[in-house]
């Protein structure tokens, strides 16, 4: 009897001492395992804008023109002549003896601006993070601190559609014939040839006309980035928590911008070829980026988050054309939700 009361007070001790001596994360957060985190998460930009300027548009090189063409040859316009030329129009010959060729030089949009409308930025983003250490806030809970690497991309799309009415340039330059025999409207020559020869010298006659223009840019830009900086983490309340962390960040920012015009001149009679321009840019911008959300922990390796972020990276400008947009990237505020992964 004696013997099995000692055997009981025995083994009840054994459970006590051994039940101090377990690890409890509920207890003690400093005595946790999971020093790596994995988080993965979406981005949604609201904020982010860009102006387009509207500069004087050039003169296309080598010229195109409105009803014809003027291009080098096989032989390289051998002489001052080539026969690698067209128009399009009976009227287009001049009493004068010459071939005019017509273009419209500058916009009623230069010389203006814009601000161009962003739609919905959306990305995604992966960081690890390692925990580094605890600060013991009360018996039971502590601050956790440590260092967070990540990569991001994000995809922009801004807008203008705009229409303005003003005075533009006509331009002819007048070809001398030479009394050479002009063939038929419309005529195209060709490279190789052999065809009718005509100067390559031409004079210049200006007129003003009124003219209305449709303009539409796009500009589209991907961002691709690292960040790295510390964070922390307190404890609000049971499974409730708070993140937060701030750092540099560097990206690669991926620009194409895309417009087209379309002139309608006062005068019917006249049309214009649809001006269009397509030009890609790259380029490295530096900040910082610092950011805040609510995690919720499912058990004691996943948790869900949502929150705020917000970078602060330099503006890029792409030109071409006579068009520059400029994409300000100073303000990037952004909404993040994602789950993370502890280990």
């Amino acid at each position: 009897m004696k013997t099995a009361t000692c055997l009981r007070s025995a083994g009840l001790l054994f459970l006590v001492v051994g039940a101090s001596l377990t690890p409890s994360r509920a207890q003690d957060p400093e005595l946790s395992l999971d020093r790596n985190r994995v988080m993965v998460a979406a981005r949604f930009s609201f904020n982010i804008t860009a102006d387009l300027r509207n500069l004087r548009t050039p003169v296309p090189s080598p010229l195109q023109y409105d009803d014809g063409i003027v291009q080098s040859d096989i032989s390289g316009n051998a002489g001052g002549k080539t026969w690698n030329w067209g128009y399009q129009n009976a009227n287009q010959v001049t009493e004068r003896g010459s071939l005019a060729l017509h273009y419209t030089a500058g916009s009623p949009f230069d010389g203006t601006s814009a601000s161009l409308n962003a739609d919905l930025g959306a990305g995604f983003e992966l960081a690890y993070g390692r925990e580094l250490g605890h600060i013991r806030l009360s018996r039971n809970r502590s601050l956790t601190w440590g260092l967070q690497a990540g990569f991001g991309s994000l995809s922009i799309n801004l807008h203008n559609d705009s229409t303005m009415a003003g005075m533009v340039d006509r331009v002819a330059h007048e070809y001398d014939l030479n009394g050479v025999v002009v063939p038929a409207a419309p005529y195209a020559g060709s490279f190789a040839g052999p065809g009718p020869l005509l100067s390559t010298n031409y004079t210049i006659v200006t007129t003003n006309l009124a003219a209305t223009s449709s303009q539409e840019v796009k500009l589209e830009s991907l961002v691709l980035g690292f960040k790295l900086g510390p964070f922390v983490e307190w404890p609000l309340y049971k499974r409730l928590s708070l993140q937060a962390g701030a750092g540099l960040a560097a990206v690669d920012v991926l620009t194409q911008l895309r417009w087209n015009e379309s002139l309608v001149l006062a005068d019917p009679s006249i049309t214009t070829s649809p001006r269009t321009g397509d030009y890609d840019h790259s380029e490295w911008v530096l900040g910082y980026y610092a950011n805040a959300a609510l995690a919720y922990a499912l058990n004691d390796s996943l948790s869900l988050f949502v929150g705020a972020q917000y970078q602060g990276l330099g503006d890029v400008s792409v030109a071409g054309g006579g068009k520059e947009a400029t994409l300000h990237l100073g303000h990037d505020v952004e909404i993040i939700a994602g789950i993370r992964a502890s280990f």
